[in-house]
């Protein structure tokens, strides 16, 4: 997986990782599309495909 990647994930799953990684909502959206590159967005995008069901958008 690239770390810039953009990671789709099912409904509900951004609240769920934002409540997990206490960040925002809005934080996890930019970190799965691609928007942000700190180790806390890179950690979400992981656990995103890892844990939730997550797919590599190309």
């Amino acid at each position: 997986m690239n770390n810039d990647s953009r990671i789709w994930t099912p409904k509900g799953t951004g609240l769920m990782l934002a409540r997990r990684f206490s960040v925002s909502p809005r934080f996890v959206s930019m970190a799965l599309t691609g928007q942000r590159s700190s180790a806390t967005a890179r950690n979400i995008r992981a656990v995103a495909v890892r844990e939730y069901n997550g797919k590599e958008i190309l």
